[in-house]
């Protein structure tokens, strides 16, 4: 394909294709008041902004549509008019809104689509089946997949029993929690297309940063606040907090910024653990030490083998809870979900639980104040092998806590 460089503030018709390269973005308006802006590596086409729909009640929507083939963008809509809507289709699924702030990730490889909401809400279809779709709300996201070659992924933390370590052991190893750190590291290797020495330093050094926060979220998000309730189960149903702990998140400090003799950098970011609780509304008084990731020997060394066998018993069933929500949680049709179906239907039940039970341990961590993650996987395809009529062809999860990768973005569309 040939393809030519955009005119800033030219004005293209529809049926245009749009692409940005590596490290790139571009930001297309429609008219002053709404917008989009693609990230690197992205392709889409601007399929048309007059595309009449069927009549619906009071008249015709008119709608812009976009086709997002491969990458992400983030749509800000600030004033489009009563009768108008956007849509974004990705492989698998299509976002609608007609005032909002979301964002769209599509991959052609694995013909999956994410749609993740920082403002209003999103009507968000699978293509597989009629009224199969989801109303995604405020710092929110849903992902849409083929069952088929996709894994289902859980991941599950397991703390330290105070029944097996006892009262004293515990009192020993506790702080305060304003004493308590919070740290992620991101590490990223210098970009090969870079030819200048400067250039390519600063642009390691921003991905290292970037794969830093995404961390953080990724440590911050399964932590537990009490027996009940983790954090991304806090977020989930808050949006304003969600917020606030994501600008936590973007206001940690950076403690490290090294470069090893290749070049590949390393980013070290820091949040104070009472300042955490703040954002959540949560009194924590004491805790045990800082939740940095440390090695399997560091943590035998610290806890014993008894505490790494029985606190990783404890995050494999974490993990395998999760992924039971995520399978019941998968959507049948507006306003029903598997679970719904298993409630009613034994069968239906028994066999996520075989999924579940089935599922491979891919992962695992070592934390500093004796937690251990836990990632597990199972294959979508196991589900619709027996559950092909009721699930469709394509895996549409219920709305979750949002996970942030580009906080910059983020700001943008939640303004």
């Amino acid at each position: 394909d040939t393809w030519e460089a955009v005119k800033e503030k030219g004005e293209y018709p529809k049926e245009t294709s749009l692409k940005t390269g590596i490290r790139s973005f571009m930001q297309v308006g429609f008219d002053d008041f709404n917008s989009f802006r693609m990230k690197s590596n992205t392709e889409v086409v601007v399929k048309g902004l007059e595309t009449k729909s069927k009549e619906t009640g009071s008249g015709i929507i008119k709608i812009i549509q976009l086709d997002l083939l491969d990458g992400e963008l983030g749509i800000k809509l600030r004033k489009l008019p009563k009768d108008h809507m956007m849509k974004v289709s990705g492989p698998t699924a299509v976002a609608g809104a007609s005032g909002t702030g979301f964002s769209v990730f599509a991959s052609k490889a694995l013909s999956l689509t994410k749609v993740s909401v920082f403002e209003s809400d999103v009507l968000v279809q699978a293509f597989d089946k009629p009224d199969k779709a989801v109303v995604v709300g405020e710092f929110q996201e849903v992902t849409a997949a083929p069952w088929k070659g996709t894994m289902i992924t859980g991941t599950g933390v397991g703390y330290l029993s105070r029944r097996l370590l006892g009262d004293d052991f515990i009192k020993n190893v506790q702080e305060p929690a304003e004493k308590i750190k919070i740290e992620a590291k991101g590490t990223a290797k210098p970009p090969e297309d870079i030819d200048d020495a400067d250039e390519k330093k600063k642009a390691t050094e921003e991905l290292a940063l970037k794969d830093a926060y995404s961390n953080m979220a990724k440590i911050i998000l399964p932590m537990a606040v009490n027996e009940e309730k983790k954090v991304a189960d806090m977020l989930r149903d808050d949006a304003k907090l969600s917020k606030k702990v994501y600008e936590i998140i973007a206001d940690s400090a950076v403690t490290d910024l090294s470069f090893a003799d290749d070049g590949t950098a390393t980013a070290t970011l820091e949040i104070n653990l009472s300042d955490l609780g703040k954002a959540l509304g949560v009194e924590l008084k004491k805790v045990l030490a800082s939740v940095r990731e440390i090695s399997r020997v560091d943590y035998l060394r610290k806890f014993g083998a008894r505490a790494l066998e029985t606190t990783t018993r404890a995050a494999t069933t974490d993990a395998q809870r999760e992924l039971a929500e995520l399978l019941y949680g998968s959507v049948i049709v507006l306003g029903s979900t598997l679970g719904d179906e298993a409630a009613k239907d034994d069968a239906v039940k028994i066999h996520v639980t075989g999924v579940v039970q089935g599922a491979k341990r891919t992962a695992r961590g070592f934390y500093a104040d004796g937690s251990i993650r836990v990632t597990m996987e199972a294959p979508g395809d196991q589900v619709q092998e027996k559950l092909g009529d009721l699930v469709g062809d394509t895996w549409l999860t219920s709305p979750r806590a949002v996970t942030v990768d580009d906080l910059v973005l983020m700001k943008l569309l939640a303004e």
